[in-house]
């Protein structure tokens, strides 16, 4: 896996998905490398620890 490109790393753990409009990351792939703020946009329900 050392020497796979971004997209391929995502898709070897399955963290990518094709849909019409093309890649899109998975629930699974936005928790593991979103932005906090593009989890918080898209996942509200996830809270922020120190948020409770």
């Amino acid at each position: 896996m050392v020497d796979l490109d971004d997209i391929s790393f995502l898709k070897d753990l399955s963290l990518l998905v094709e849909t019409e409009e093309g890649l899109k990351l998975n629930v699974a792939g936005l928790l593991f490398v979103g932005k906090e703020t593009s989890i918080q946009r898209f996942l509200p329900q996830v809270a922020r620890q120190d948020d409770r």
